[in-house]
């Protein structure tokens, strides 16, 4: 064979070749990304409703865990020992803590998974009670309560007319 047709079809090859292998790999890498940013996105909405357990959103987010982390057997293993858990015969106590050590095992391995650092310390310390969230919503929900009547307090001093030397 000719050295330069061997030339020209090494150079037909790699021009037909190399784009494509650029284009699959960038596929590949796409998909890698997404699928870490849902495991990320998974972890931060158990992470957000790790202290409320009935509720429908962490039901919801239970539910797909064996699908986004099919092949970490660390992951399965804390989530199947809390499904055991949550299917026996306990309740869902808000302060049960071996119900929060469970949740707190499995957010640990998901996180180590996702390449974030939860650990149980932190994951404790960034506990909200629901009671600070009332008092809170209590507070502010009486602070808009009184807003209309300090508005007309305020109006009604700039409307009502005062006579040099009456004092406010």
């Amino acid at each position: 064979m000719d050295p330069i047709w061997a030339q020209t079809i090494a150079i037909s090859a790699a021009t037909i070749i190399g784009p494509i292998s650029a284009i699959v790999g960038s596929m590949y890498l796409q998909s890698r990304k997404e699928k870490k940013r849902e495991k990320v996105q998974m972890v931060m909405d158990l992470v957000a409703n790790r202290m409320h357990p009935s509720r429908a959103e962490f039901g919801k987010i239970m539910n797909i865990v064996p699908l986004v982390f099919p092949q970490d057997k660390l992951v399965l293993t804390a989530f199947d020992r809390l499904r055991l858990y949550l299917e026996g015969p306990n309740r869902i106590l808000r302060d049960d803590p071996n119900l929060q050590n469970l949740v707190s095992d499995m957010l640990v391995e998901m996180s180590k998974k996702c390449g974030l650092k939860f650990s149980h310390i932190q994951l404790r310390a960034l506990n909200y009670s629901s009671g600070e969230y009332e008092l809170r919503d209590t507070r502010l929900q009486l602070a808009l309560e009184s807003l209309p009547a300090i508005a007309r307090a305020l109006e009604e001093n700039s409307t009502s007319p005062h006579k040099a030397g009456d004092e406010l």
